[in-house]
């Protein structure tokens, strides 16, 4: 159908041919599984990154709680000042780290939940129309389309 192309989430698709499992599958299911697995393969990467904004947020908090614990804030003078600030900006990055990865993992999530179709219930088989807001999809299956927020 003309304004629809495939969504390419950034892979390639002979990366994808050489990481799938294809014994004893028949020739003409192919096509559906690689599809599939390109879906599965950016929301599971999609989620590696949120936990990675996640873990980095958690060694943040960490350095808060280091910095507190062998600078102190019993000290005076220049240091307690400098310590304030340092512990000023720390919380500063996990509030934005934080942020990055909830901003991420709800993206994904969203992602996920419209990808399936309501009409035939396939999963992860869509073409999408980019050039207007909001992305409408297509489902490969059985036609029917949708909107993707």
């Amino acid at each position: 159908m003309p304004g629809y192309r495939s969504h390419n989430f950034g892979f390639e698709i002979a990366s994808i041919i050489k990481s799938a499992d294809y014994t004893g599958l028949q020739t003409a299911s192919k096509p559906r599984i690689m599809q599939n697995l390109k879906f599965n393969r950016w929301h599971e990467r999609q989620l590696y990154y949120s936990f990675a904004w996640l873990i980095s947020c958690l060694m943040c908090g960490f350095l808060f709680v280091v910095i507190l614990e062998f600078v102190g804030l019993g000290s005076s003078g220049v240091i307690l000042i400098i310590t304030l600030i340092t512990l000023y900006g720390v919380g500063l990055g996990i509030i934005e780290l934080f942020r990055q990865f909830w901003l991420r993992f709800s993206y994904a999530q969203l992602c996920a939940s419209a990808a399936t179709c309501k009409s035939c219930g396939a999963y992860g088989l869509f073409n999408v129309k980019v050039e207007v807001k909001p992305i409408y999809a297509r489902c490969k299956k059985c036609d029917h389309r949708w909107v993707i927020e």
